[in-house]
């Protein structure tokens, strides 16, 4: 069959607005009698403009196997579009479904779209009933941001699928900055509190999480995560890994059941993959209800929970994450690793540490501040040399020090604590300090984003 695409004649605008579809896909056609001339034309001539970006998909007699469209069009009342993307409307001639034609239909539409727009983020709307197109374009690599109910052919659920066009980059998103103690702390009033409470982000410092965009992966879930996505606007997570099982980094652990669906039977959930190292896994069995907690959410297929053996890597979308236990051996980081690229996260506990040479030379490595023991900017000792925390936390100094071993070509450090006192303008004064000095680092704060391009 010798076919062709290009944008979309009249002629062939007065084909697919005719199609009769079978219930329930019948929410498709187009007009309510296709043998009304006054309808298929007004339809017709609707897809002739050129802000929808109409296109066909011809045999060789000119008759219209599929089409798609771009833009506004391709949205469903009802679904949030606030995230910057290329929306594809797309159809099929109806005698051609369930024979095998979309994969490659689609997959001429897609490379349309990707060589015409260049776009950083495709999308699709679907029918949650229509499991043959979902199945079709998660082939092509869509995964599930949002289900919502679709104001069209009266209330019934859609799907939002999205693609990161992206390529070359991987950003990553510091949901939350702050440690076990977040910034305002209740019951306290010191000044770097009141600023926090009066100025919001980025003074104000939420706990532990980091979402990586391009494996798109979140690490640890603060007890904070549900306000965390909602300001981010963060849709479905395909993918969560645990760096270790204390509460500021697993207590926000409920937010999997944002993926049940609760309105619907059967049921569409849009479970998320949850990633256990070995020693995680063997602490979540003791600590905290932690494997009776995800064994109920895996039951109601909230999630998927994938058990991983002693340096087993991920892959995820051309990444490879390897996680390896620091010197806390309960604890890990995190390594990644794709087009040439490598990133180091290390979430927590570096107390006692020795970069691992693997880790020398990362594009960027992401690690906790660690406590201030001396002043800043005096040196004056503010911990006792005596105090007990000092035997199982690592110091800011020896942060510095780990990460003049690491040599990274960018560095960010996280996981501030109010109790060292440090506002975010002191930071900012800290790490200008520190860049003169050669560090090439920055602090973290809410919100923050940092991409590693090629």
């Amino acid at each position: 069959m010798n076919e062709s695409f290009g944008p979309a004649t009249i002629a062939a605008a007065r084909q697919f607005v005719r199609w009769r579809y079978a219930p329930p896909y019948d929410i498709y056609n187009m007009v309510t009698d296709p043998d009304d001339a006054n309808l298929v034309e007004a339809a017709a001539n609707y897809f002739l403009d050129p802000a929808i970006g109409c296109h066909a998909l011809t045999d060789e007699w000119g008759r219209v196997l599929a089409f798609c469209t771009f833009g506004e069009d391709a949205q469903v009342p009802g679904g949030d579009y606030g995230r910057i993307a290329l929306d594809i409307g797309f159809g099929m001639r109806p005698d051609l479904t369930g024979q095998g034609l979309g994969r490659e239909f689609v997959t001429a539409v897609i490379h349309f779209a990707q060589q015409t727009f260049q776009p950083d983020v495709l999308r699709v709307t679907i029918a949650a009933f229509n499991r043959r197109a979902l199945r079709v374009w998660t082939q092509q690599g869509f995964a599930p941001v949002q289900e919502f109910e679709g104001m069209i052919a009266g209330k019934r659920p859609f799907i939002i699928l999205e693609k990161s066009e992206s390529g070359g980059t991987m950003q990553v998103e510091f949901l939350g900055s702050g440690g076990a103690f977040t910034t305002p702390r209740a019951g306290c009033f010191c000044p770097i509190c009141e600023q926090a409470r009066a100025k919001g982000v980025p003074y104000s410092r939420s706990g532990p999480a980091i979402l990586v965009h391009g494996p798109d992966i979140l690490i640890d879930t603060s007890e904070q995560i549900n306000e965390q996505l909602n300001r981010a606007r963060i849709g479905h997570i395909p993918a969560c890994i645990y760096s270790h099982w204390h509460p500021d980094h697993t207590a926000g652990r409920r937010i999997w059941e944002m993926n049940i669906d609760w309105r619907h039977w059967p049921r569409h959930n849009r479970p998320t993959d949850i990633y256990l190292p070995p020693q995680v896994a063997a602490d979540f069995a003791t600590q905290l209800g932690l494997r009776e907690n995800f064994a109920y959410m895996q039951q109601m297929g909230a999630v998927r929970v994938h058990h991983l053996t002693e340096g087993e890597p991920v892959h995820l979308n051309g990444w490879q994450i390897t996680p390896f236990p620091v010197a806390e051996a309960y604890v890990y980081a995190f390594l990644f690793e794709g087009d040439g690229r490598r990133v180091l996260i290390c979430p927590d506990e570096l107390f006692g540490w020795q970069p691992p040479t693997f880790t020398q030379g990362v594009d960027l490595a992401v690690v906790p501040m660690g406590i201030v023991e001396f002043n800043v900017w005096t040196g004056e000792r503010i911990i006792p040399a005596d105090h007990p925390v000092l035997q199982s936390e690592a110091t800011f100094r020896q942060t510095l020090d780990m990460l003049r071993q690491i040599q990274p070509r960018q560095a960010i450090m996280t996981h501030i604590e109010e109790p060292d006192g440090l506002g975010y303008d002191d930071l900012l004064r800290l790490e200008a300090q520190l860049q003169t000095q050669g560090y090439p680092l920055r602090f973290a704060y809410d919100t923050m984003q940092v991409k590693i391009e090629d």
